[in-house]
């Protein structure tokens, strides 16, 4: 396991229940530490909360329903981490994931990670990886400039 400075896994939880259990999962297979974990269950009516509060470790605040966007804040208004690894209720981590982006930036402390991503849907056997510009080193604007080319598009909160 690799040792640095604290990564705060952030994650904003709404009727999250079918996927929450396997994306923190993820989140403890990481090789890297130290971690914390924080999941803002925002106004589930499905039992997600149930489902955070069976792993050790993880520290859940409950709120009203107020968006994901309030959760992520709330979350990081109550984190203590050096770095900030955003995740929605529905993704996954590869094991490596945080520990390569960490030998990353120590290197280069004035740069943003990002990562490659794939899209799923139900089973995440079948995640497809399509190739994306952003895939690759560049200054934090050029990124965020090559990211909207297309539009608008999404922008993997996993950054």
């Amino acid at each position: 396991m690799t040792s640095g400075p604290l990564v705060s896994v952030l994650i904003p939880c709404f009727n999250g229940r079918p996927f929450i259990a396997e994306t923190l999962r993820s989140v403890m297979a990481q090789s890297y530490r130290p971690l914390e974990i924080i999941v803002v269950d925002d106004g589930s009516t499905d039992g997600s909360a149930d489902e955070v509060r069976r792993f050790a470790d993880i520290r859940l605040i409950r709120q009203e329903n107020a968006g994901a966007a309030t959760a992520r804040n709330v979350a990081l208004a109550h984190s203590r981490g050096e770095f900030i690894q955003y995740l929605d209720a529905d993704d996954l981590l590869s094991p490596e994931k945080i520990a390569l982006q960490m030998a990353r930036l120590s290197a280069n402390p004035d740069c943003i990670a990002s990562a490659e991503w794939g899209r799923f849907y139900s089973d995440a056997g079948e995640t497809t990886f399509v190739p994306d510009k952003t895939w690759t080193d560049l200054d934090a604007l050029d990124w965020l400039a090559l990211s909207r080319e297309d539009g608008i598009g999404m922008m993997y909160p996993a950054l």
